[in-house]
C-alpha cells in the first residue's frame, strides 16, 4: 500500500491558490481549505508542505522561497520542514498573533445587535473557533451566550428595581437619603 498521494492526485484537486493577500480571513481560508484537501488526499508531513508551498504564488511564494532558506539554516539542510512548522511561519507572517487577538476579542464582544438570526449565527460560528480557550463545545457556546443574556436580563431588572425604589429619581417627592432617613433642609 502507498503512502500519501502523488502530485498528479494533488493537482487534479485544483488546489486553492494565495498570493500574500492580507485579509486575515483569507489566509485562513486559504489554510483551513489546502489542510482538508492534504487531509482528504491522505498526503504525508512532507508531501503536505511540498504540496502547499507549490499552491502559493506572487509574493507569497517569494515570501516562502526566503524563508524556507532560513529554516533550512535554523534546523538544518538534511532536516525536513514539518507541516506544523510550515503552518507555524506562515501565521506569524500573514495572520499574527494581535489579528487572532482582535477577532476572539470580536467573538467575546458579538452582540446580535440588527441582525437576523442566521446573520448572528454564521458570525458566531466564523469566531467561534478563535477562542477555543473560552468556548469548549457545543453545550458550552449555549450555555455562554444564554448566561450572557441571562446577566444582561438581571442587570436590566436590577435597574428597573433601582429606579422603582428611588424616590429621587421621581418628581415631586421627597428625596431620601442612602440611609432611609429623610433629609430635612439644614438639618441632618
Amino acid at each position: 500500500m502507498r503512502e500519501g498521494c502523488s502530485f498528479g492526485e494533488f493537482h487534479k484537486q485544483n488546489p486553492p491558490t494565495f498570493n500574500g493577500e492580507s485579509h486575515p480571513m483569507a489566509v485562513e481560508n486559504w489554510l483551513l481549505k489546502m489542510e482538508k484537501l492534504l487531509r482528504a488526499l491522505k498526503c504525508t508531513n512532507m508531501q503536505k508542505v511540498v504540496y502547499a508551498t507549490f499552491a502559493l504564488q506572487g509574493s507569497a511564494k517569494r515570501w516562502w522561497m526566503g524563508t524556507e532558506c532560513l529554516l533550512w539554516m535554523e534546523l538544518g539542510e538534511n532536516t525536513s520542514i514539518t507541516w506544523e512548522k510550515f503552518k507555524e511561519v506562515f501565521n506569524e507572517t500573514y495572520f499574527p498573533a494581535i489579528v487572532r487577538d482582535q477577532k476572539a476579542r470580536e467573538f467575546f464582544d458579538l452582540i446580535q445587535g440588527t441582525m437576523n438570526v442566521e446573520e448572528y449565527a454564521t458570525t458566531f460560528v466564523e469566531l467561534s473557533h478563535f477562542t477555543p480557550y473560552l468556548i469548549l463545545d457545543k453545550t458550552k457556546k449555549v450555555t455562554s451566550r444564554v448566561g450572557n443574556i441571562t446577566e444582561t436580563v438581571k442587570r436590566a431588572m436590577s435597574f428597573k428595581e433601582d429606579f422603582k425604589c428611588n424616590p429621587s429619581s421621581k418628581k415631586g417627592e421627597k428625596k431620601q437619603e442612602p440611609s432611609g432617613f429623610l433629609h430635612v433642609k439644614g438639618r441632618w
